[in-house]
């Protein structure tokens, strides 16, 4: 069996999944049953997916269901940061085109035109973080189903949510197992 580091970093995404994990920070990964690391090819005969596959799962699938709640209020910021940007330089320029004749146009229309700009980076900041936030996590679980179909198995998630408290949304994640052909 390889043991390059490329093939323990594949087992580990197995093990990440497995009740029998233990986690060392001087050996790194090793396994409850056989007090080694990690050492097959393809699937593990002994893993088990019960509670820490589950806990898994239903963290990175309630911060996606999270993460996509945000989805209309991320949006409506950007347009209204990037739009009220733009809208806020028209009226500079505008000012600088009317008050030509007064010869102020370099210090009044630039002024303005320069607060303008400095609204639209806050709503790009936004929307480019709330696409890498869904990015990492669409990987993450893309990841834990690539490794779950070798051993012929799928979920399905289902979010729920309560009420909220202190400006936090609980939630929590109902998971349903089912065999792969």
């Amino acid at each position: 069996m390889e043991n390059t580091a490329t093939a323990i970093l594949e087992r580990t995404k197995h093990c990440n999944l497995c009740d029998h994990q233990i986690l060392n920070f001087k050996t790194g990964t090793m396994c409850a049953l056989t007090d080694a690391k990690p050492n097959f090819t393809g699937t593990c005969k002994t893993i088990e997916f019960r509670n820490k596959c589950e806990e898994v799962i239903s963290g990175f699938e309630v911060e996606y269901a999270l993460i996509n709640r945000r989805k209309t209020e991320t949006l409506l910021y950007f347009f209204a940061a990037v739009g009220g940007g733009i809208a806020v330089m028209v009226v500079g320029f505008f000012v600088g085109f009317i008050m030509n004749s007064f010869h102020i146009f370099d210090k009044i229309s630039v002024s303005i035109m320069g607060a303008g700009l400095l609204l639209i980076p806050p709503g790009i900041y936004k929307i480019t973080k709330f696409r890498n936030e869904k990015k990492v996590v669409e990987e993450n679980i893309r990841r834990v189903r690539e490794v779950l179909k070798l051993y012929s198995l799928a979920y399905v998630c289902e979010v729920q949510y309560g009420k909220e408290f202190d400006g936090k949304i609980p939630a929590w994640c109902e998971i349903s197992w089912s065999k792969l052909n």
